[in-house]
């Protein structure tokens, strides 16, 4: 039964308020994290506490994979102090964490994503979601395609791998949650394939660490 209006704006106010929580909560707790290691992580403290490292970067596979927890800057922190040699490893570390929130998304049963909707009034998106659960990745994106109400709409299904790529880059992403939320999302969604996600991710979170090799490959050979 569809709850009356007054019930379901409050359920939504109440969803959106605990969002906003989430985000400051996060923001917060990966900024003091971030902090923290900036200032521990110098490169003499390296040369002594290796375990760190492995910490640092332990803490940026976690941080990262939690929606809303800006775990970027952690990768950033690892950069800026260790440089290239760490560049290969946070590039490593970065798709291990996307790719573990993706699977994760996978394995939230649909019957709850309807359930959930439901529970908010939003009866289209139940109604939609349990018409595409026995659908294929490829049957689901042709039914959408067929059925979608703007004509924007399925130019973003067909392309939704460049999507993925750039809201896990954008400037603002933490509003969706990052890259772990957003790789989330793509996972609940079973509109990508795994294969398909691993290739986009490792293409995606590449120009950063790749930058700053190849920029430390330069100088070095000019050095030399």
């Amino acid at each position: 039964m569809r709850p009356p209006a007054r019930r379901r704006t409050l359920r939504i106010a109440l969803i959106v308020a605990a969002w906003a929580a989430i985000v400051l909560v996060g923001s917060v707790a990966g900024g003091v994290a971030t902090r923290r290691l900036g200032e521990t992580l110098t490169p003499e403290a390296v040369a002594m506490m290796r375990s760190l490292v492995l910490v640092g970067l332990l803490a940026y596979v976690v941080l990262t994979a939690i929606p809303f927890v800006p775990g970027v800057e952690i990768g950033l922190v690892l950069l800026v102090a260790l440089g290239a040699p760490i560049a290969p490893v946070v590039y490593l570390a970065t798709v291990l964490s996307l790719t573990l929130a993706f699977a994760a998304g996978r394995l939230v049963p649909e019957r709850r994503l309807a359930a959930a909707f439901g529970w908010l009034g939003i009866e289209p998106a139940r109604r939609l979601i349990e018409a595409l659960s026995p659908m294929t990745p490829d049957a689901r994106v042709a039914h959408l395609i067929g059925n979608a109400p703007r004509r924007w709409a399925p130019f973003l299904l067909r392309w939704r791998l460049v999507g993925v790529a750039l809201a896990i880059n954008l400037p603002g992403s933490a509003l969706f949650g990052g890259g772990g939320g957003v790789s989330l999302a793509a996972g609940m969604s079973r509109l990508v394939s795994f294969p398909k996600f691993l290739l986009t991710v490792c293409v995606a979170v590449a120009p950063v660490p790749l930058a700053i090799w190849l920029v430390d490959a330069v100088a070095t050979r000019g050095g030399g």
